[in-house]
């Protein structure tokens, strides 16, 4: 069974990496002519420390961007069309309550800002698939952990409002026998790394946030 999920996500991921979205999704209406959702995805530089040597931010923009648009729900803004509204980013304060930065982007109708806030290996309890904080005296495998802190803005009224905000956690468990300093080894964009635990781990997070980026923002249509 395991060998055979292996395979479906290795699958996915060279999907992700090099099919991308059908043709199709690329139009910014559906097929009856209603206009999907533009959105603005923001992947700021990682807020913390891990054992990967380039930034998951961008590698977390390039998956949701393929992602998001795969699934023909939304259209997602070209990150050429995100980096420098106006020619303002650098200013922007993404962390705060004050959605006003927002504004800027004035083709979207929705900006998501993602920030990495944890990257780690943390003991996993495989019976209630959760990350164990004190694992003395007990039989744990180890995982690996991310954290994504998200910010959905809705743009459509003259005044932006903050629809979610929230810290968005993955949990991926390794095979007993992986080696911790390994993780990183094999780095984003090689072929090979889509078939690490790294590749895997990375790829079940961006699935995760770009399931919760759609369901939120279908539901304030």
């Amino acid at each position: 069974m395991m060998k055979k999920y292996v395979i479906a996500v290795c699958l996915a991921l060279v999907s992700m990496a090099c099919g991308g979205p059908r043709y199709v999704d690329y139009f910014p209406y559906h097929d009856d002519g209603r206009p999907k959702p533009k959105v603005a995805v923001v992947a700021l530089k990682d807020a913390c420390q891990s054992n990967i040597n380039w930034e998951f931010s961008e590698e977390l923009a390039q998956g949701l961007y393929c992602d998001l648009m795969e699934g023909g729900q939304l259209y997602v803004l070209s990150q050429g069309d995100v980096e420098a509204p106006n020619g303002k980013r650098a200013q922007y304060d993404f962390t705060t309550i004050d959605a006003a930065f927002a504004t800027d982007f004035c083709e979207a109708d929705f900006v998501a800002v993602l920030e990495l806030i944890d990257h780690a290996v943390v003991p996993y309890d495989p019976c209630t698939k959760t990350e164990v904080s004190n694992p003395k005296g007990k039989s744990c495998l180890q995982a690996i952990l991310t954290n994504v802190r998200v910010k959905v803005v809705d743009v459509r009224c003259s005044t932006p409002r903050i629809v979610l905000c929230e810290v968005i956690k993955s949990l991926y468990p390794l095979d007993v026998g992986v080696r911790v300093d390994s993780i990183g080894g094999m780095p984003w964009g090689s072929g090979a790394y889509y078939k690490t635990p790294c590749g895997m781990a990375h790829y079940r997070a961006i699935k995760e946030i770009s399931h919760r980026l759609e369901d939120v923002i279908q539901c304030s249509r």
